[in-house]
């Protein structure tokens, strides 16, 4: 199990998430619900769990940190993906210089760098690499920007 999708269930059950020093953190503390789970990102099959009471709905939290807690550590990140924009036309305050890929007319293009359509903007490392054999091209043309650099541009 991926970190983010520990994390999404979690908040989909109401609870806090932090992160702290390797360990993430879950807590709920409702009415109806009152628990503290610590999961240590950086180490497989650690998890403590204290759980004073919970509703059938947020058991699926707790099973979630277990399944996570016994994920291998270089399993539960996603993969980094970027973003490819081509360096001569991108334009200061414009959009259209993203590399975009449609698996429906297996075309490649450039456009805006949203993903919307069946329209694919963002690449792994593996996909880059096919592109470039595919293409026999060394993409020097495009700037390789990693996806999360890029959101908090």
């Amino acid at each position: 199990m991926e970190t983010e999708e520990l994390i999404r269930i979690a908040k989909a059950n109401g609870c806090k998430v932090d992160k702290c020093l390797g360990i993430l953190v879950i807590t709920k503390d409702a009415e109806d619900a009152s628990y503290h789970i610590e999961v240590d990102t950086e180490r497989a099959n650690s998890v403590f769990i204290d759980v004073d009471k919970y509703p059938n709905e947020s058991f699926s939290t707790i099973i979630a940190s277990i399944e996570y807690a016994r994920t291998p550590v270089e399993e539960r990140e996603e993969e980094k993906k970027y973003y490819l924009e081509h360096r001569w036309l991108n334009r200061k305050g414009t959009t259209g210089a993203f590399l975009n890929y449609t698996e429906f007319d297996n075309d490649y293009y450039t456009d805006s760098d949203e993903e919307v359509g069946g329209c694919q903007t963002q690449f792994t490392k593996k996909e880059i690499d096919e592109i470039k054999e595919k293409f026999n091209t060394d993409l020097k043309d495009f700037e390789i920007i990693e996806v999360e650099e890029w959101k908090n541009f």
